[in-house]
């Protein structure tokens, strides 16, 4: 004689086609289904961080110096027009990185506020990706466009003004054109 499987007393309540399950199986099978659902999500995250790396702008490879280069700028420079634009902007070299600069806003109840990192010395127009030997992304070096895109979408300058001291850009860039539009 076959056994007949042990089910629980649903109370005469249908259940998607299942037995009834008691509260402790339901969090764990929900919990399970959470849990699958964000190592999907991280999983699709880091693909997309993979082809964006690659992903050129207007046709130019992002991760040739060259060709990102553009027009130059110290970072001296950039902090001074920076800082016409709002007078708010406090700029700091880094303790750990000489060559690294941060721009913060001085929040009169706060205090300082991170807002983006940029290079000291020398600046490329815009953002070149540096690859590893194994061909992936392994930093980037934030361009003074992508410092500006930034602080335009944050609100601490305004286009207009950003357009008005830093000039169009050298070339055409979608990104640059994403990040403003």
């Amino acid at each position: 004689m076959a056994t007949k499987p042990e089910y629980r007393d649903s109370k005469a309540r249908v259940t998607q086609g299942c037995p009834g399950l008691s509260p402790h199986e339901r969090d764990r099978k929900d919990y399970r289904g959470h849990w699958r659902e964000y190592q999907k999500s991280l999983l699709s995250v880091s693909v997309e961080k993979k082809e964006a790396c690659r992903r050129p702008d207007a046709g130019r490879d992002t991760t040739d110096k060259a060709q990102q280069r553009g027009i130059p700028l110290e970072g001296w420079r950039i902090a001074s027009r920076l800082k016409r634009l709002n007078p708010s902007l406090y700029f700091e070299l880094s303790l750990a990185m000489p060559s690294r600069m941060g721009i913060y806003y001085v929040d009169p109840l706060a205090g300082r506020r991170y807002i983006v990192g940029m290079e000291a010395d020398s600046n490329p127009e815009f953002e070149t990706k540096v690859l590893d030997e194994t061909g992936e992304c392994k930093t980037t070096l934030r361009g003074w466009r992508t410092v500006l895109a930034k602080l335009i979408r944050a609100r601490f300058i305004s286009e207009a003004g950003a357009s008005r001291l830093f000039g169009p850009p050298s070339r055409d860039s979608e990104n640059w054109a994403n990040a403003t539009g």
